[in-house]
């Protein structure tokens, strides 16, 4: 029987041998191609931001509906999400009932508004645990001291005090060399008027007596701080989204500046803090070090599962 003639089981006729043979797929599912001829098979795949060689739109829709789910503070409409992503409704409700069918996506049964599902929980507490978050850290900030070339400290809140976990050295700084389990004073470093400024003020209150030196008071830009002015500083602390900085105020010739790194739930979980001598640091809000700074906190509290809702502190009754 000649093959030309002959009628497939499914009532179609087969290619001859010098058509090529066309895949089928799903209707309404395309797939995403770019000239990638001259590439060798695996370059460039796994970047972040970086289309694959193929990849399938309707999958890539999917996780563009999950990440704006995501990134709201709580349960969202269908309009508001609709609107969001430059929409229509109906187009995003087929991708809803889909994700809600495997578990991505959980509908309220009164107000109708979606929210992520058991399924992305499950996926994102995973994915945390096989995360080494000390390790992702201190990756960024050895970046971080050879973008500024400057001394870079990683630190956590320990036993009510700052203690420095990671060093990345850049010469010299004096007294100010710090070695892996030092501590610093909190209300009188960088560092740790940042953990202050997330903390009850019951803490600092707590703290501020601990530490206080009559001969050698707290001080920012120059001025001696009481326990009035030390609340509003950490006010304007968060204000500037965590950045803080002393330029001689804790030892006489050394500056530094530090910025928050908040987990997943938005507590700071760990300060960066550029540290050098005041004629060499620039610590200006506008500078280098300020905005290599917070891309690189910002950076690794991403990773994180951070959100961009930092936890506020609360007053105590």
């Amino acid at each position: 029987v000649n093959s030309r003639q002959a009628s497939m089981a499914d009532g179609t006729t087969p290619p001859s041998p010098s058509e090529p043979k066309r895949s089928r797929r799903p209707a309404g599912e395309s797939v995403a191609t770019s000239n990638t001829s001259s590439r060798k098979p695996g370059k460039g795949n796994g970047r972040r931001g970086e289309r694959p060689q193929r990849g399938i739109q309707s999958a890539e829709m999917a996780c563009r509906i999950l990440k704006a789910i995501a990134g709201f503070d709580g349960e969202i409409t269908l309009s508001a999400l609709s609107a969001h992503l430059g929409m229509l409704p109906g187009n995003v409700h087929r991708y809803l009932a889909s994700l809600q069918f495997e578990g991505f996506v959980k509908q309220e049964r009164v107000s109708g508004e979606y929210d992520l599902g058991p399924a992305a929980l499950a996926l994102g507490t995973r994915a945390m645990r096989r995360l080494d978050t000390q390790e992702v850290a201190f990756q960024e900030t050895r970046a971080l001291s050879k973008e500024i070339d400057a001394s870079v400290w990683l630190s956590v809140w320990t036993e009510n005090i700052p203690v420095v976990v990671a060093v990345h050295d850049r010469g010299a700084i004096g007294p100010l060399t710090a070695r892996l389990g030092t501590r610093v004073r909190a209300t009188y470093s960088a560092q740790g008027r940042v953990f202050l400024a997330y903390r009850e003020p019951a803490l600092t209150e707590m703290m501020w007596k601990l530490e206080y030196d009559k001969e050698e008071p707290p001080r920012s830009e120059g001025h001696v701080l009481d326990p009035a002015r030390f609340q509003k500083l950490l006010e304007t602390i968060r204000q500037r989204g965590g950045l803080s900085r002393v330029r001689g105020d804790m030892t006489k010739g050394i500056s530094a500046m530090a910025s928050p790194v908040f987990d997943m739930w938005g507590n700071v979980i760990f300060v960066v803090t550029a540290v050098g001598h005041t004629h060499e640091l620039n610590v200006g809000w506008g500078s280098k070090t300020a905005v290599e700074l917070v891309k690189t906190t910002k950076r690794i509290s991403e990773k994180l599962g951070f959100t961009g809702h930092p936890r506020q502190p609360q007053a105590t009754a």
